[in-house]
């Protein structure tokens, strides 16, 4: 009778604990919602706190982003956020991107959403960390490639298959198109002027010849760039609430010399010439296969 007793007592405040349990996480969802709700609400209506609301928006999205909590709460609190305040963050975000086998979740749907907004609103800024991710696989890649694309993590290859269907996406709109087509152009020929080996050719490392200017080989698809709608990737270009993007600095070409910084690797350095008439020097080289431009502003002719 008295152990009968005891288990009485204690399944009691067994469902009193249960109960207090089932109400605080009741209330730290809801308060949970009520913040993205705020958080989201304060970035339509003000500019003032923009990189605080819009990281700590993210933070508690991305915190429960394997899960179903916040559903409809975040799609409504993201699509009431201009994209400009989240490309600060593009880095971030794209890291997120999965494209598995399995149904995509509320989450990824949102972002991948997110992202082909960022990327169609404001390519100049958040279309070069998609690119770079879906680099990973180019579209192009033998059938010997495709079967070495085991030996990549299963993450990377899913952040890059869902990468390329975004930028299939852009290619696809009519709004954007043309923005995305010209990036894209860019970032090809970078990447395949950033690959092209020229540390054991005698004509780029010959001691003799370092005073001698060197030339980008004329077969490659940066010396036919001309007049690209894209702004110099080394120069300053604001974002634009507008979407508009006219006061830009443009690409007009690339010169056809370049130089090299030295070391191991000998990255290249190569020289943009802009529409403002300024000649940028830009790094450019490949680690690990993939491709980095100098973000750095140095102009040869005045200062910045």
């Amino acid at each position: 009778a008295e152990l009968t007793q005891h288990q009485r007592r204690a399944q009691a405040l067994y469902e009193q604990d249960t109960a207090q349990f089932i109400e605080v996480i009741g209330s730290r969802d809801k308060y949970l919602k009520q913040a993205i709700d705020m958080l989201s609400l304060a970035l339509e209506a003000s500019d003032a706190y923009d990189a605080e609301a819009s990281t700590r928006l993210c933070s508690l999205w991305l915190a429960h982003f394997s899960t179903e909590l916040l559903g409809q709460s975040i799609s409504d609190a993201i699509k009431r956020v201009p994209s400009r305040k989240f490309v600060f963050l593009a880095h971030q975000l794209s890291a997120r991107l999965s494209a598995s086998d399995a149904l995509p979740t509320t989450n990824q749907k949102i972002l991948q959403s997110l992202l082909l907004r960022m990327c169609s609103e404001h390519p100049f800024h958040s279309l070069y960390q998609v690119y770079s991710l879906q680099s990973s696989i180019p579209s192009g890649a033998s059938s010997r490639r495709r079967s070495n694309v085991s030996e990549l993590q299963d993450s990377q290859v899913d952040r890059a298959t869902a990468a390329q269907g975004i930028l299939q996406q852009l290619l696809s709109l009519a709004a954007c198109a043309r923005q995305a087509n010209d990036v894209k152009l860019l970032c090809d020929a970078c990447l395949e002027w950033a690959k092209f080996p020229i540390k054991n050719d005698a004509a780029f490392t010959d001691k003799r010849r370092r005073k001698d200017a060197m030339e980008i080989p004329k077969n490659l698809a940066i010396r036919k760039i001309s007049n690209l709608r894209v702004p110099v990737t080394t120069a300053d270009t604001p974002l634009d609430p507008s979407l508009c993007y006219t006061d830009c600095i443009w690409i007009v070409n690339y010169l056809p010399n370049f130089e090299t910084a030295g070391g191991v690797n000998l990255p290249k350095i190569s020289y943009c010439l802009g529409s403002d008439g300024t000649k940028y020097k830009q790094l450019v080289c490949s680690p690990n296969g993939r491709f980095a431009i100098d973000s750095n502003i140095i102009p040869v002719q005045g200062r910045r």
